[in-house]
Parts: C-alpha cells; structure tokens; sequence
C-alpha cells in the first residue's frame, strides 16, 4: 500500500514538472488575445455600423477601419513581446505551448501571402474573405 502512494506521488511530480513555469507564458498569451479581441472586436463593430451605413464604407475612413486596428496590434504585439522578452521559458509544456503557438503564427503568416498572391493574380477581393477563416482554424488547431 505504501509503494502505491509513493508511486502516486512520483507521478504526480512528474506531471507538475512538465507544466510548471506555463504562468508567465499563459499571462503574455493572455494578454495579447485581449488586445487582439479588444481590436479586432472594435473594428467588426466598425464593419457593422458600415454596414447600416452610419459609418463610411469608402475612402480614408474606410481604409483606416480595415487598416488602423491591425496596425496598433502589431505595435501593441511588439511592446508585450518587448516587455517579456525577457523572461525564461522553462517546463515541457512551455515549450510545446511556444513552438505550437508559433507554428500556428507562421502558417498564418504563410496563408496571408498565399491570399494576397492570389487575390492580386485573380483580380478578386473577395478571396480576402477567407483568410480569417484560416486564422480561426489555425488557431482551433493550436489550442
């Protein structure tokens, strides 16, 4: 009976091991999912009240819905990862949890230039229109 608890223990430090130190992690990933919602968000509003047409849907107010809120997250994305820099990544599950996240943003990225190549070649906008669909799957499959 003793061995059993005792090997109940051992597995179990064994699990805290693989998913210590995720915290500081989560909190950087946190924060940069509540920037992107709160943007994001923001500007799905923005595309609605357009879409009753109580905003502009053409012209500068227009590029600036579709434009401004990416670019405030990219500076926002830039000053947490500036801001965390820093700080060391320890655990398995740290880890994975990094490299998955960051293959997913690289497939993005991928698919953002694979959109762009073939609504440029195509003539056609309107295959823009998937790429946040990408995006989501992307992040589904991550998660």
């Amino acid at each position: 009976m003793a061995s059993d608890v005792q090997s109940a223990r051992d597995d179990l430090a064994y699990l805290r091991g693989l998913v210590d130190g995720t915290g500081p992690m989560q909190a950087t990933i946190g924060e940069c999912f509540f920037w992107a919602g709160l943007l994001y968000g923001g500007q799905c509003f923005l595309h609605w009240l357009q879409t009753l047409g109580i905003v502009a849907d053409q012209g500068a107010v227009a590029m600036a819905v579709a434009f401004v809120p990416t670019i405030v997250f990219c500076l926002v994305l830039t000053a947490i990862i500036w801001k965390d820099r820093k700080t060391k990544v320890t655990g398995v599950a740290s880890r994975a949890l990094g490299a998955v996240f960051q293959g997913a943003g690289l497939a993005n990225l991928v698919m953002a230039f694979v959109f762009a190549y073939g609504a440029d070649k195509s003539g056609s906008f309107g295959l823009w229109l998937y790429h946040p669909i990408v995006v989501c799957t992307f992040q589904g499959v991550a998660w």
